[in-house]
């Protein structure tokens, strides 16, 4: 089940893949929050790079999921 939703195909790719790489953009996000505060005069309020971060990590878990449902038997 989880299998077939995890390679359901969405745009072209896979919806596991497009979960993935929303998972890389917003830690990407969440890097240069800190990069621009640190080099530009532009000010990103800090409190966001923690919830990017967060919210990476359980879109990360998610696909982490649906990608070893190709390997195991759900």
């Amino acid at each position: 089940m989880i299998r077939d939703i995890a390679y359901s195909p969405m745009a072209g790719l896979p919806v596991a893949a497009w979960i993935g790489l929303s998972a890389m953009a917003l830690f990407i996000a969440a890097e240069t929050i800190l990069a621009i505060n640190r080099f530009t005069r532009l000010r990103i309020p800090i409190t966001w790079h923690p919830r990017l971060a967060v919210v990476a990590l359980v879109i990360a878990l998610i696909h982490l999921v649906l990608a070893l449902s190709a390997y195991l038997s759900y």
